[in-house]
């Protein structure tokens, strides 16, 4: 559902929250007190601004289809060394998040 509220996975700061249409369409990073970065991807309408400070669970968000998507859908991502990563910098969710 294009309209699907995105909530920040943890609390932070807001260091990025923009259209990059190129890439990422309507995008928001937030920054976490252990260092690591959040990226929230594809966004339909962004409800956070860069320098906001975010609640766990706040929505930041919708799900949408912009920039270089075939489909409405959240590319959600985890980094270190951000806000803009190399591919060196992204790491794997499965160890910050209990499936």
């Amino acid at each position: 559902n294009p309209s699907t509220p995105i909530y920040a996975s943890a609390a932070g700061e807001v260091v990025i929250a923009g259209s990059y249409p190129e890439w990422y369409g309507n995008y928001v990073v937030i920054k976490h007190s252990d260092g690591l970065y959040t990226g929230y991807a594809h966004q339909s309408q962004l409800r956070v601004s860069v320098g906001d400070t975010v609640k766990q669970g706040q929505q930041i968000g919708n799900m949408g289809t912009t920039g270089p998507s075939t489909g409405p859908h959240l590319h959600f991502q985890f980094f270190t060394n951000g806000p803009w990563p190399s591919s060196d910098d992204f790491i794997n969710p499965r160890e910050h998040i209990d499936f």
